[in-house]
């Protein structure tokens, strides 16, 4: 949860009556790097609200779909189904991974002892 907008303006006006960050942080009892980042954000971007919160993009990835196009092409890499689908190589491993999905294996693979 970020400080208000109240807060944050009073900070902001502190600091500028008293040209002490370190003051500042201990009267509104908010930590140095918090209120240093403030400051940088009024002064560099002339911005005092927070950001807006990362929001991640959904799945464009459609499990079922993949999940039937791979057991139609099995002998595919990752890589292929990535570009097949538009998405990046580490998407189709845990999509696939999720679906239980493995790898191939090389079968003719002779073990020394």
């Amino acid at each position: 949860m970020s400080y208000s907008l109240d807060l944050r303006e009073k900070v902001v006006k502190y600091v500028e009556r008293h040209n002490n960050m370190l003051e500042a942080s201990r009267e509104f009892e908010i930590g140095y790097e918090t209120v240093r980042s403030w400051m940088r954000a009024y002064y560099q971007e002339n911005r005092l609200k927070p950001r807006e919160a990362y929001r991640q993009e959904p799945y464009k990835l459609n499990w079922e779909e993949l999940e039937r196009f791979v057991k139609e092409n099995p002998d595919w890499y990752q890589v292929e189904y990535a570009i097949h689908f538009g998405v990046s190589r580490g998407q189709i491993c845990k999509v696939l991974k999720r679906l239980g999905i493995t790898h191939k294996k090389k079968s003719n693979v002779s073990r020394t002892r």
